[in-house]
């Protein structure tokens, strides 16, 4: 991971937590060990690497959201065509 943050000029990367066997597992691994560096009343944001496209106006209303509500989820409609198969054909 250091050697990809160097070659792409990521200068802000601090620390690497090991994932764990689920998502819920590598958020609480992340979270653990922030609470070494975060202060209790700090906003934490959590972004999903399968969907690396989300857009600045996004991440700006979820931090918004939270400061609200003490917590926020961002959810958009699907985009893409969803299929559904039969495992043989359609």
């Amino acid at each position: 991971m250091r050697s990809y943050a160097k070659k792409f000029g990521i200068t802000k990367l601090t620390r690497i937590v090991n994932g764990g066997e689920t998502s819920l597992k590598s958020i609480q691994a992340g979270i653990q060990e922030l609470k070494e560096y975060c202060a209790p009343d700090d906003t934490i944001l959590i972004h999903d690497g399968n969907r690396p496209l989300v857009i600045a106006d996004i991440i700006s209303d979820v931090i918004a959201q939270s400061k609200v509500y003490d917590s926020a989820v961002a959810a958009v409609p699907c985009a893409d065509e969803v299929m559904v198969t039969d495992g043989v054909g359609m």
